[in-house]
């Protein structure tokens, strides 16, 4: 496979309960019609696993993976996603550092971003989550009409950050491209309400999820 070569996978529409079912394609990074989005999880230090057909053979997949992907999954049309999981070729020996640092170019050209947090009810994922519906609650009757308190407003009024020159995985510079998403179960934020559920977190002393901890926020 080329240096500019990836895998892309797309997942096959399905009723929510449907098994899960895609195909992939190699494909270049300098098509300019290339389109998909880069799903960001924290699973593989899972063992527990689920079956997956791509391509009609079957993979073992972690198991909160999985949910993610019946969640993204779409009823109509299929989906491109990349992810470490399924899209990295098997056959690969590269060094860690050397898939890290490939898996930030293929980020960095996908057209948005997807972090996964894992269910509603998992550790880290349910406080943030918590903490996105507010905002969203506040966002629909107006801060002004929210009894808040000196730690509340700077998190929700703050502006969103200009220094976006992170080089790292948690960079937040695909994090603002338009479509993209921190998934909770079925909740989603965007990059906005990312950014203020952090800080209102952090000003209360909570864990951020791992996968946020790096953002510059």
């Amino acid at each position: 496979m080329h240096h500019n070569q990836i895998y892309i996978l797309h997942l096959d529409p399905g009723a929510p309960k449907q098994a899960l079912k895609g195909r992939l394609e190699l494909t270049s990074l300098d098509d300019p019609d290339l389109q998909f989005e880069f799903l960001a999880h924290d699973c593989r230090h899972l063992t527990r696993t689920h079956k997956v057909v791509v391509n009609d053979v079957e993979m073992n997949v972690p198991d909160s993976l999985v949910h993610a992907l019946h969640r993204l999954r779409r009823t109509d049309v299929p989906r491109s996603l990349w992810l470490d999981a399924i899209c990295i070729d098997g056959s690969s020996r590269q060094p860690s550092p050397e898939i890290e640092s490939r898996s930030l170019v293929i980020r960095y050209r996908a057209n948005a971003l997807l972090v996964w947090l894992g269910e509603h009810y998992e550790f880290g994922a349910a406080t943030f989550r918590r903490f996105v519906n507010t905002i969203l609650s506040i966002d629909k009757m107006g801060l002004g009409e929210f009894q808040g308190d000196e730690m509340t407003f700077p998190a929700l009024e703050a502006p969103m950050p200009t220094d976006i020159e992170d080089g790292s995985l948690q960079s937040v510079v695909v994090a603002k491209k338009a479509g993209s998403r921190v998934v909770v179960g079925e909740t989603e934020a965007d990059y906005e309400t990312t950014i203020k559920a952090l800080r209102w977190m952090k000003s209360f002393g909570h864990e951020v999820p791992s996968m946020l901890a790096g953002w510059k926020i």
